[in-house]
């Protein structure tokens, strides 16, 4: 199994009251199921839209923006750290 540590900040971290945590997954994993797994943890309900992820959360992979990388389907690997932003709006 990888550890893959997150970090969970602003209202996000604080809804789940999950914050920072390590999960165990399955390799080879994507960045994609560890959301997926995050959502499990909070009970199944989905931490952000899936349909809107990429525009409603910042994610980051070892410092790295995912949309940089391969977007969702960004390996994730043992030791890696997810650091997951939400994007706030306002009129």
């Amino acid at each position: 199994m990888a550890r893959v540590k997150v970090m969970m900040m602003g209202t996000i971290g604080r809804i789940t009251g999950l914050g920072n945590i390590e999960l165990a997954i399955k390799p080879p994993a994507e960045v994609a199921q560890v959301i997926h797994s995050l959502s499990e943890l909070h009970g199944g309900e989905a931490l952000i839209d899936p349909k809107n992820l990429l525009e409603e959360a910042l994610i980051l992979i070892n410092g790295v923006e995912i949309n940089n990388l391969e977007g969702l389907k960004t390996q994730v690997e043992d030791g890696d750290m997810l650091v997951i932003i939400p994007v706030t709006h306002g009129g």
